[in-house]
This record gives C-alpha cells, sequence and structure tokens, in this order.
C-alpha cells in the first residue's frame, strides 16, 4: 500500500505541475509551492494522533527539492521524499521519487 500511496502523490504533484505551467516565475516559487502542498498531508506526531488524522495526513514526512537540468534550459528534476506511517503496520519506509518537469519558459 506504500508504493501505491507514493506514487499517487508523485501523480498529483506532476499533474499540478503540467497545470501551473507558466505561473511559477522560478524555480524556487515552484518548490515552495510544491512543498507547501505536500506538507498538507504531513503528521508532524503520528504516534499520537488519532486514526482520522492518521488516514488525512498519510505522511510522517515529505520533501520537495526543485533543481535546474544543467544543459537543458526550460527544464527542472524535481525529487520528492516521502515517508509514509499510514496502515504500514510497524514498517518504516521511506521513498524517493525523481521527475523531470517543464519551466514556466517553455509555456
Amino acid at each position: 500500500p506504500y508504493l501505491f500511496a507514493a506514487s499517487r502523490f508523485a501523480h498529483y504533484l506532476k499533474c499540478i505541475v503540467r497545470d501551473k505551467i507558466g505561473s511559477f516565475s522560478s524555480r524556487d516559487q515552484m518548490q515552495s509551492w510544491l512543498t507547501n502542498w505536500i506538507m498538507q498531508y504531513v503528521d508532524g506526531d503520528p504516534d499520537n494522533s488519532s486514526e482520522e488524522t492518521k488516514a488525512r495526513k498519510p505522511l510522517s514526512a515529505a520533501e520537495v527539492v526543485v533543481e535546474e537540468v544543467e544543459g537543458a534550459p526550460g527544464y527542472y528534476t524535481s525529487k520528492f521524499y516521502l515517508k509514509p506511517h499510514y496502515q504500514l503496520e510497524g514498517l518504516t519506509v521511506s521513498l524517493r521519487l525523481v521527475s523531470r518537469l517543464p519551466s514556466a519558459a517553455k509555456a
């Protein structure tokens, strides 16, 4: 289930970027916006949270890093670090997903 959940987050993040092409003026702005979005789903204290909170915030940690692709103007590489906690029955998992994103310059 954790791989499915991480894949859904990666899919949503790519869709958000696709739909918002042209609205980000810089790499930093894109990274900040994506970080703020993913942090809605991070539970800062999953050990003491209710089941409802855990279901609404299934990640215990997340980070988004957006970098310019060297030698390819107009493209970014995004790295999503996700640490799901919900319904893992004691399993500790961290996932890193890497994606190539078009920039606002290509819009």
